[in-house]
């Protein structure tokens, strides 16, 4: 949420110490509210009060990082439900779906024809950004070497889709240090959701209806799994 200047003045040291370049710490809190400054320029505020207002002035929607750092997504971090409001800061990521039950030659063609895919919607070149695989085999195993045919032919980021949490982890091995998405289809506990995350250092993707969602959201933010992506169902654009 935003922070008014009188909530960031009450975490400042009020010393009207004047190094920020302006004559007082409330003219400063002002300032920083309206985005005009960062709390960076001022040198006498305390670690735990930096803390405080980072959290209190974080956006409502985390950051999340997907893929490997050459070819890196950041979704969420929006401030605002509506475009005209402000702006969204992140686009909507959009992945090619393959399934995993694809033999490894026709997985690397798709993989080719993703790098050269585009299409056009309302006046916009959209390109892909990812690729989803789907565990419709059903074997980790399948999973694995799906999930390492993609990584190593594409490089881009991942989507690992099954209701197996044993398959997912063990494609996140495959593709080590390359973030991928762990979708877990299946109404898999937030201990053992925690667990793959933390295994993975891995974002994860908790599906549900809402409450179910918002539960185990909650209960992931408890186990310090904070990198997470929520799917509550899919809706027509008439609904």
């Amino acid at each position: 949420m935003a922070l008014t200047g009188l909530d960031i003045y009450k975490q400042l040291p009020k010393t009207n110490c004047k190094e920020c370049g302006l004559p007082t710490c409330l003219a400063f809190a002002m300032k920083v509210a309206g985005g005009q400054a960062g709390l960076e320029d001022c040198p006498h505020l305390s670690d735990d009060a930096r803390g405080t207002l980072d959290e209190a002035s974080a956006p409502p929607q985390r950051l999340v990082k997907i893929g490997p750092d050459s070819a890196m997504i950041e979704i969420g971090q929006e401030t605002v439900l509506y475009r005209h409001d402000e702006r969204f800061h992140h686009p909507t990521a959009v992945a090619l779906v393959v399934s995993d039950t694809t033999d490894e030659g026709a997985l690397k063609k798709a993989c080719e024809d993703f790098k050269s895919l585009q299409f056009l919607r309302v006046g916009e070149t959209i390109h892909p950004d990812m690729i989803a695989l789907t565990n419709d085999s059903g074997s980790p195993e399948t999973f694995k070497s799906a999930a390492a045919t993609i990584h190593n032919a594409a490089g881009v980021g991942l989507v690992l889709i099954s209701e197996k949490v044993d398959a997912l982890s063990s494609a996140a091995g495959a593709v080590s240090g390359a973030r991928p998405v762990l979708y877990c289809t299946s109404d898999a506990s937030a201990d053992e959701l925690a667990g793959l995350a933390k295994r993975a250092s891995a974002p994860v993707c908790v599906a549900g209806d809402i409450e179910s969602v918002a539960q185990k959201v909650e209960a992931l933010g408890k186990k310090e799994v904070k990198d997470v992506l929520i799917s509550p169902g899919r809706v027509s654009t008439t609904d």
